[in-house]
């Protein structure tokens, strides 16, 4: 296994004024109204996710932060693992400027020097207890939940159209009965606890449905993102045409999932990590409790497009996030 495993974040300052122009403009262009802005409000605790890496993953080689020409305000630039990697490196100046993170996720893999073995962490991901690189990949195969599920799309989550579009390039290319068989033990492993049996009753069906996303960090392989757009170019230049996120979008989640269709991870255990999606007050203080208890490795604090306590619920979590990680980190000005 490559030593250097990097580290990916998306990231926008969604209240920056200049930023905010050019989206508005772009969006009356589309004939766009609701931006969903849950979606590029800040929760301003970037900086906990780096004070949990320097904490709890030390090892960590690079950290590339991609962004459309801004900067935290408190990065160190100076300090020669951080990164600064805007749009315009990664991206076509055709599909510029875009403001579907779909987008920019397809085209990580285009970051100069990125390590071959890279994990991508979106910027609500935090690291709250010590992670080995073994964590993440083992034996040069990400660690990664081969564990499939029914499709069950609902009507006013538009995630599941995404999933949709990801599984019909999967089943296009992999042939999942065969996939199992090769390496039944990716599927059929007591880490998965309960969630073991989901295989099972899968397995009836000939084709892929949809798998399990933990929509925690992703453990990638650069080469991953090559082959899938080797093989389907056309496809996912559609979602590049895309400045905001459509229907017929594909996202990084085709990624993970050509990996494990490929057979090309390692069983992770299903209580690694863990995610909320911050509704309300409630779920805010339910998640500082799982932080504070330490229940798992990482956490994922998501927004949710319900929550309308949302300054409240930020200082709620920004509050637990400074009493876990005080001090500064290497990369704070």
């Amino acid at each position: 296994m490559e030593d250097k495993i990097d580290v990916v974040i998306l990231w926008v300052d969604g209240s920056e004024k200049e930023w905010r122009v050019k989206r508005n403009y772009w969006a009356k262009e589309y004939g766009l109204s609701d931006l969903t802005e849950e979606r590029y409000r800040d929760w301003d605790n970037l900086k906990y996710v780096f004070r949990g890496i320097e904490k709890h993953a030390p090892w960590i080689n690079n950290i590339y932060i991609v962004t459309d020409s801004q900067k935290p305000k408190w990065l160190n630039l100076k300090n020669n693992r951080v990164k600064l990697i805007d749009h315009k490196k990664i991206i076509e100046s055709e599909y510029l400027p875009t403001f579907n993170s779909r987008v920019i996720e397809l085209n990580i893999h285009k970051i100069e020097g990125l390590s071959e073995n890279f994990i991508y962490l979106n910027d609500d991901t935090f690291i709250i207890d010590d992670v080995k690189q073994e964590d993440f990949f083992k034996n040069g195969f990400p660690v990664d939940l081969g564990i499939m599920l029914p499709f069950i799309p609902e009507y006013n989550q538009p995630i599941y159209k995404t999933i949709f579009n990801n599984m019909t390039i999967i089943n296009d290319h992999f042939k999942k009965r065969k996939v199992m068989k090769s390496r039944p033990f990716n599927w059929f492993n007591i880490k998965y606890g309960y969630r073991v049996f989901f295989n099972l009753l899968m397995y009836l069906w000939p084709r892929f449905s949809a798998f399990y996303d933990p929509h925690i960090s992703t453990a990638f392989k650069k080469q991953t993102f090559i082959d899938v757009w080797n093989e389907y170019e056309e496809d996912l230049n559609q979602t590049l045409k895309t400045k905001f996120r459509s229907e017929q979008n594909y996202n990084q989640w085709l990624m993970r999932y050509w990996q494990l269709a490929s057979n090309n991870f390692v069983p992770q255990k299903i209580n690694f990590g863990k995610v909320f999606s911050i509704d309300g007050i409630d779920a805010s203080e339910e998640c500082v409790r799982y932080i504070q208890d330490q229940k798992s490795k990482i956490v994922c604090i998501n927004d949710n497009e319900n929550l309308i306590e949302f300054k409240e619920s930020k200082q709620i979590i920004n509050e637990c996030l400074q009493k876990k990680f005080p001090d500064k980190s290497e990369f704070e000005i």
